[in-house]
């Protein structure tokens, strides 16, 4: 009876097919693998992968075979990383990238709210407009280009890597929070948000603070801001989408080609020296950053 049985399984009966949740994750791992592989460190690897699995399966249509809009966003931003290795990049700056595309054409193409950058994909801006900066006045493409990738590491090193028993703290607070808020009769929306503001809040000034704003980001909120003040007066949505997109175009434009430093920009500079500063004297990169993360939360206070 068992080997019948085993024999019709065998037979008749196939594995299901993967749906679209189960082929964002084998293209996140697929990152994470080629990241380490590369070179690049496990932490900052996984939370670049993580980011693009989150961005992939933000609309997967409760598991239906059929790839979603944001599944394929993530599909084409996935070759973008590809071409972009092969290219002989930094993989962990390739897959910050990648995620940064494949949030913009879920903006772009997909319904649904829009998820914020990733701390690497954060980084993978800044290094971009210092990039353009350093070609506009003067420097070679391989001179900036190197220079880049130095800040793009150096970024991720300082911002995107907190030690996991900060981030369990500041889980822990976010989570009292919460639970204080429910018990004096607030909505769970408005208890849950005063959370995220509390371990957001927790984790910039006492884990890593969030990467430097650059023009492209001031642009984005810009125009987040504008469509939300619209929407709020009680104009009619289509209108407010153009009036947010309007917002971005001219801000984007006049940002221009090579970006001034923004303020965050600026601190971020003087942080990485001195981060360089004690690592020379000391030899020891957790000091290092400690030290460059502290000149970058007092500078950035000024910036606000």
């Amino acid at each position: 009876m068992q080997q019948l049985l085993a024999h019709c399984v065998a037979e008749t009966c196939a594995e299901p097919a993967p749906d679209c949740r189960d082929d964002c994750e084998d293209h996140a791992e697929q990152q994470f693998e080629a990241c380490v592989a590369a070179g690049g460190s496990e932490d900052s690897c996984r939370g670049v992968a993580d980011s693009a699995e989150g961005a992939c399966v933000m609309h997967c249509d409760g598991g239906s075979s059929e790839p979603s809009c944001p599944a394929r966003c993530a599909t084409a931003a996935e070759g973008l990383r590809q071409a972009c290795v092969t290219e002989g990049n930094d993989p962990a700056e390739c897959a910050a990238r990648a995620a940064e595309a494949a949030r913009h054409c879920v903006a772009e193409k997909c319904d649904g709210d829009t998820e914020s950058p990733s701390c690497p994909a954060l980084c993978e801006l800044h290094a971009r407009a210092d990039f353009s900066r350093c070609v506009a006045t003067g420097g070679t493409p391989d001179d900036c280009k190197s220079k880049a990738l130095d800040e793009f590491r150096g970024c991720v090193t300082m911002h995107c890597n907190p030690p996991p028993s900060c981030e369990q703290a500041c889980d822990a607070r976010a989570s009292r929070v919460e639970r204080h808020c429910l018990k004096r009769g607030k909505s769970a929306d408005v208890c849950s948000k005063a959370a995220d503001d509390v371990r957001a809040a927790c984790q910039a000034r006492v884990c890593s603070p969030p990467p430097p704003d650059t023009c492209e980001v001031d642009c984005e909120q810009r125009a987040a801001d504008a469509k939300a003040q619209c929407l709020a007066s009680g104009t009619d949505e289509t209108q407010c989408d153009a009036l947010g997109q309007g917002t971005l175009d001219q801000c984007q434009q006049d940002c221009g080609a090579a970006p001034d430093q923004t303020c965050g920009e600026q601190c971020e500079q003087n942080a990485q020296q001195r981060h360089d500063t004690v690592l020379n004297a000391t030899q020891n990169e957790t000091r290092a950053t400690r030290r460059g993360q502290r000149v970058f939360r007092r500078c950035n206070r000024h910036c606000d």
